[in-house]
């Protein structure tokens, strides 16, 4: 493996079940790209590795000249966040940094978490009041910590929802962050990247699409049936409203932040904020 001087580095994190294997996966058969997926999660790092120089033993590239590295992690602790941050802070000092929130209706990933959960572990993490409740509070501190990270880099939002309807003009918008132009082979990213290194849902990142009207009535219904057993919970009430947030602007594509789009959709999130 060749690391091209100047090469850029990049972040990429979301909350779980909210695209960011897919998206990875995407960049990942770009010729010129490599990725290393969750390193701090996956405890391919101890949580005290932090600088690049931790993360390039990670670095699994097929010979490829490399002029992007990707580091993807999923927000499900806010340490692996802070991590995050901290290499590409110290990325910054040789390279080109950036990073990507790719956004999911938070609603929607604990949908697909019950639904996964059930699909691998036979329905351990059933969505009772003590789960639901657990996991809202976990997913809106990480909502908000994701928020702030955004003024810090040249960052973009991705929605899921855009990326899978329209993945070519996603990753056409997308890949300039890196210092990369888009190519096709990333639309057949399944054939061509190793699935030794993935670290995510493969299942998901293969049968990735938009929704079809069946499952978006499937949704509609567990929705429904979520509100009346959470019937008067603020943490419902809050993720309901991000949510909506989510499905008001996920049809404007990759934006750039600072923008008031991303702007009203962190600022839902901060006022919408809950302690006990």
């Amino acid at each position: 493996m060749k690391v091209q001087s100047g090469a850029y580095v990049i972040g990429l994190f979301g909350l779980p079940r909210s695209g960011t294997t897919l998206l990875t996966a995407m960049i990942a058969a770009h010729s010129k790209a490599v990725c290393v997926y969750e390193p701090w999660h996956s405890k391919g790092l101890r949580l005290d590795q932090t600088q690049l120089a931790d993360l390039m033993p990670l670095v699994r590239a097929r010979d490829k000249q490399v002029r992007l590295i990707c580091a993807k992690e999923t927000a499900t602790k806010n340490y692996y966040l802070a991590n995050l941050d901290a290499l590409l802070t110290d990325a910054a000092k040789v390279s080109r940094t950036g990073l990507v929130w790719i956004v999911r209706r938070p609603i929607d990933t604990f949908l697909s978490q019950v639904a996964a959960d059930h699909r691998w572990r036979k329905g351990v993490f059933n969505p009772s009041p003590a789960n639901f409740k657990y996991w809202a509070e976990i997913t809106h501190a990480t909502f908000v910590h994701m928020s702030s990270l955004l003024t810090k880099y040249n960052s973009r939002v991705v929605y899921y929802d855009y990326l899978t309807a329209h993945p070519q003009q996603a990753l056409e918008d997308l890949m300039p962050l890196g210092g990369l132009d888009f190519e096709h082979d990333q639309l057949n990213y399944h054939e061509t990247i190793d699935r030794r290194v993935i670290r995510g849902d493969r299942f998901v990142m293969d049968e990735a699409r938009p929704a079809a009207i069946q499952s978006k009535e499937k949704y509609a219904r567990k929705i429904s049936d979520l509100m009346k057993q959470y019937s008067g919970n603020k943490h419902l009430s809050y993720i309901l409203q991000i949510s909506e947030a989510v499905s008001r602007d996920c049809d404007h594509g990759i934006i750039e932040s600072p923008n008031s789009i991303v702007s009203s959709l962190i600022d839902c999130g901060v006022k919408n904020f809950v302690r006990d």
